[in-house]
C-alpha cells in the first residue's frame, strides 16, 4: 500500500499544531499504533540501461515516520536476498537484511540502491526486477526495482588490427582502444561505442567508419541516466594521430572532451616530430558532433575534409586548425550558443604557427583553408579568429565562399559572396534553442550556396540539393 507522503505530512503538522499544548506529539518514546505505518516516497524505483559488469549510478528513495514517537520498523529487505543483482544500503548501512530499524518521530531515512548486471547471452535490453519490502508490525509494503540490462563487447586494454565491429553488441572502451600504424579498423553502420571516463580511443592507423542516414555509429559517454544527456567531457574523444588516415560516414560524437583531435603524436621528442609527411588525414562526412568540453575538431598540421556536417555546443572552437596543415568545409554548420557549456572561444580559429612555452621559439607552418557554403553562428560578435603569426615564414591562406558569418571583420578579398550578421539570427532556424538547426522558411541561407567545385549533391539527412544550394548541412 502506497500513500502520498505529502498528505500524512500535512496531517502531522496539522497534528502537532492541534495538539502541541499538550506535548502528546512530542513523545519521543516508542511508536505503539496498530494503524500507523512507515511510507515509502516511491513505489517504484527505475533504472536506465546498464552495462554489465559495470554496475549502475546510485538512485535512492526515503521512508518516512509522519508521527511524532520514534518508529522502530521491524525489517527492510531486498526480495531476491544475496542473490539479487542490486545492492541497498539502509541509513548509511550495507546489506541485504535490515532489522529494527530506527526512524526518528517526524524523520525520514534514506535507501540506497545500485545495480550490477551479470553477463549473459542476451542481444537486446532485458529487464531486471527485484523489490525491497518495508514490514512494520501487520503492515507490509514494496518498493518495486527495475533496470534494463544490456550485454556489450568489453575493450579494456587492447589493440585492434585488421577488424571489422558489427552491430550485435555494443561496444564499451573501459581502457583503451588502440589501432597502430599499419593496421585497419571497420565499424560498420548501427554501432553504439561507449566509452569510460579516461579511457582513450586511439588512431595509429587506418578508420573506416560507414554509417549511413538510416542506421548512424554513435560515440558517447557511458553513463545513460537522463541527467547525463547533452553532457560534455564525459570521455576523451578520437585521437587520430599522426600517420592515420580516417574515413567517416554518418556518424554521432557527443559528450567528450575534444569531438575529434588530429595530428597528435604517441611521445614526441620535438618540434620536428610534426611534418608534413607524417599528417593525419581524415574525411567526414554527414556527421554530427555536439556537446564538447573543447573543441569540436581540432587539428594540428593535418588533412582534413569536413561535408555535411554540423558541430554545435562547444566549450572551445568549433573548428581549430593549429600549426598549419590543410582544411575544407563544404556545405557544414557551425553554431555555437552555449548552453551545456560556456561559449567563450571563436567558432573558427585558424593559425599557422604555435609556441611550446610563453617566450619560447616559434614554430611555424604553411595553412590552406577554404569554407564553402558553410553556416558559421553563434552568441559571440566575432565568431571568426586568424591567427597569422608568422606571415614571412609560412603563408596562412585562407578563403570563405559563399558563407553565412557572424563576425566583425570587415568584408575583404578572403570573403567571396558571403552573408554577413543577418539582422534576426533567431529566424535562421526552425528552433535554435532546441538545437533544430534546419533552416526556417525566411533564413537567409536558403539558395544562397554555389554548385562550383565539388559541392555535395544531398544534405546531412540524404535530402537532395538543388540546382540552388542552401547554406549550412540541411538543405530547406
Amino acid at each position: 500500500m502506497n500513500r502520498n507522503p505529502l498528505f500524512y505530512i500535512g496531517l502531522g503538522f496539522f497534528c502537532f499544531m492541534l495538539l502541541g499544548s499538550l506535548n502528546s506529539c512530542l513523545n519521543d518514546d516508542i511508536l505503539e499504533d496498530d494503524d500507523a505505518f512507515p511510507i515509502a516516497s516511491v513505489d517504484t524505483l527505475a533504472f536506465d540501461t546498464v552495462f554489465t559488469t559495470l554496475g549502475s549510478t546510485t538512485k535512492d528513495f526515503l521512508i518516512y515516520n509522519i508521527h511524532d514517537q520514534q518508529m522502530v520498523v521491524d525489517r527492510i529487505y531486498l526480495a531476491g536476498g544475496t542473490d539479487s543483482q542490486y545492492r541497498i544500503n539502509v541509513d548509511g548501512v550495507p546489506g541485504t537484511v535490515h532489522e529494527e530499524v530506527s526512524i526518528g518521530p517526524n524523520d525520514s531515512i534514506y535507501v540506497f540502491v545500485e545495480v550490477t548486471v551479470d553477463p549473459n547471452d542476451e542481444q537486446m535490453p532485458f529487464l531486471l526486477e527485484d523489490s525491497i519490502v518495508i514490514e512494520y508490525n501487520d503492515y507490509s509494503d514494496k518498493v518495486l526495482l527495475e533496470a534494463y540490462g544490456q550485454n556489450a563487447q568489453f575493450f579494456d586494454a587492447v589493440e585492434v588490427c585488421d577488424e571489422v565491429f558489427t552491430d550485435e553488441l555494443p561496444i564499451v572502451i573501459t581502457r583503451l582502444l588502440y589501432v597502430p600504424a599499419g593496421c585497419s579498423l571497420t565499424i560498420e553502420e548501427g554501432v553504439d561505442i561507449y566509452v569510460r571516463r579516461g579511457a582513450s580511443f586511439l588512431v595509429e592507423g587506418n578508420l573506416t567508419i560507414n554509417g549511413t542516414a538510416d542506421s548512424l555509429v554513435s560515440f558517447q559517454g557511458i553513463r545513460l541516466e537522463p541527467n547525463f544527456d547533452g553532457q560534455p567531457g564525459q570521455w576523451r574523444g578520437l585521437d587520430l594521430l599522426r600517420g592515420s588516415n580516417s574515413e567517416i560516414k554518418h556518424a554521432v560524437i557527443q559528450g567528450s572532451d575534444v569531438g575529434v583531435s588530429l595530428g597528435s603524436l604517441l611521445a614526441p621528442e620535438s618540434t620536428s616530430d610534426f611534418n608534413w609527411e607524417n599528417r593525419a588525414q581524415m574525411k567526414m562526412e554527414n556527421c554530427v558532433i555536439k556537446y564538447q568540453l573543447g573543441s569540436g575538431v581540432f587539428s594540428f598540421l593535418s588533412e582534413i575534409e569536413l561535408v555535411n556536417t554540423l558541430i554545435h555546443t562547444c566549450g572551445g572552437n568549433v573548428l581549430n586548425v593549429s600549426y598549419g596543415g590543410v582544411a575544407t568545409a563544404t556545405n557544414c554548420s557551425f553554431i555555437n550558443y552555449g548552453g551545456a557549456v560556456n561559449h567563450q572561444n571563436e567558432i573558427i580559429s585558424l593559425a599557422n604557427a604555435l609556441q611550446w612555452e610563453t617566450g619560447g621559439a616559434i614554430f611555424s607552418a604553411e595553412a590552406d583553408v577554404l569554407l564553402k557554403n558553410t553556416l558559421i553562428m553563434g552568441s559571440l560578435e566575432n565568431e571568426i579568429a586568424i591567427q597569422d603569426s608568422v606571415p614571412d615564414v609560412a603563408l596562412l591562406n585562407y578563403q570563405f565562399d559563399h558563407c553565412l558569418i557572424k563576425t566583425t571583420l570587415e568584408d575583404n578579398e578572403f570573403y567571396n559572396n558571403c552573408i554577413f550578421n543577418p539582422q534576426s539570427q533567431d529566424t535562421l532556424f526552425v528552433d535554435r534553442f532546441n538545437e533544430d538547426f534546419h533552416l526556417n522558411d525566411d533564413s537567409p541561407a536558403i539558395d544562397a550556396g554555389t554548385v562550383e567545385g565539388n559541392v555535395p549533391t544531398i544534405d546531412l539527412e540524404a535530402k537532395p540539393r538543388d540546382g540552388m544550394p542552401d547554406i549550412g548541412c540541411y538543405e530547406f
